[in-house]
């Protein structure tokens, strides 16, 4: 499922038209964006969390001739999936 079968679902299942739909579910998740961009975590019960991290400078190997290659550190997105409870 991608953002235009999202927001196709719940257009259908709330009665909306498919682009107060679209402009929905891009709000929800361009506001997530904003939040976790400006260093806040985004926690939704039952589905996940969403936060930057930092990464470290890392040394890693060019597979095609050997070479040492220095990748430089930086901040990126991580989810972690909550459990889920089907009950």
């Amino acid at each position: 499922m991608n953002i235009g079968d999202l927001s196709n679902r719940l257009a259908g299942r709330f009665n909306l038209s498919q682009e107060k739909s679209q402009a929905i579910v891009g709000e929800i998740f361009d506001e997530i964006k904003r939040f976790v961009n400006d260093g806040g975590h985004v926690a939704i019960r039952r589905f996940g969390t969403f936060k930057l991290v930092q990464r470290k400078t890392r040394t890693a190997r060019n597979p095609k001739t050997g070479a040492p290659v220095v990748i430089p550190a930086r901040r990126v997105w991580k989810f972690i999936a909550s459990k889920w409870d089907e009950k």
